[in-house]
């Protein structure tokens, strides 16, 4: 049931995100995703059993020995076996001076709290909003 869950939260972004797509626009999507159903029944759910991260930093993701500077959304769901279902947003970009220093993660389990409003007033959000993104990913992986 969470599978299924997760890959409609997948198909939700690719359906609503495309190489034009802004970061500001990007993270409206996000969030309209997180109001999509996990496939937990209510009644037995936890604060653990739906979480969102925010995340950025310059980072060697792909072990090229090239860093780039990364703005992620994580939405994270178990997965029924004690692991979690990732639904991944990236805007990649080139890292830079304005960059070099922005790193964060912070984690909310509770969907409402101010979760994408402090996102979008964070220093990180505000450099990155306005940069050129070099690509944007969007995945599924589980843990």
């Amino acid at each position: 049931m969470q599978k299924q869950a997760a890959e409609a939260m997948l198909n939700y972004l690719q359906s609503n995100i495309n190489e034009e797509t802004s970061l500001a626009e990007m993270v409206n999507v996000f969030e309209r995703m997180c109001r999509l159903p996990t496939g937990i029944d209510p009644a037995q759910a936890t604060q653990y059993d739906d979480m969102r991260l925010f995340e950025l930093g310059t980072y060697d993701l792909n072990c090229t020995g090239e860093p780039l500077f990364y703005c992620n959304l994580t939405r994270q769901i178990p997965n029924g076996t004690g692991e979690f279902y990732q639904v991944q947003m990236k805007a990649i970009y080139a890292p830079s001076k304005a960059t070099r220093w922005l790193r964060r993660a912070v984690w909310s389990t509770k969907w409402k709290d101010r979760f994408f409003a402090n996102m979008r007033k964070s220093k990180g959000f505000q450099k990155c909003k306005d940069m050129p993104m070099l690509k944007r990913s969007l995945c599924l992986e589980e843990t």
